[in-house]
This record gives C-alpha cells, structure tokens and sequence, in this order.
C-alpha cells in the first residue's frame, strides 16, 4: 500500500479515476488477496472494519 501511495503521488496517468478512489480501491483488493490466499482470517478483516467504522469517536464536533 505504501508503495502504492508513493508511486501514484509522483506518476497517476488516469484522469477518469481520483488518485484518492484508486488507492481505496487498491487497498480492498489488496484484503481481498489477503483473504484469498489466507493470509488474513475473517475475523481479521472484521475487526478492521468495525475499528474504521468507528471514525472519529473522541466526541468532538
């Protein structure tokens, strides 16, 4: 994923897609293979999905 950001921080040919939506769809299908190739379990990618759910729960407005 870092890889990703740096490399498409310094060349990102598509003008149809964001930068921004290209590396969120680059980081689903990287857990997507994780999950795949079970490097990952369920319950892993669960718990990160519940924990970025959760945004910015410190109360402030």
């Amino acid at each position: 994923m870092l890889a990703v950001m740096i490399v498409t921080h310094y060349w990102y040919p598509l003008e149809s897609l964001h930068r921004y939506d290209f590396i969120f769809l680059a980081a689903i299908a990287f857990q997507i293979v994780l999950l795949a190739t079970k490097l990952e379990t369920w319950r892993e990618s669960l718990v990160i999905v519940v924990f970025l759910s959760g945004g910015d729960s410190d109360g402030a407005i």
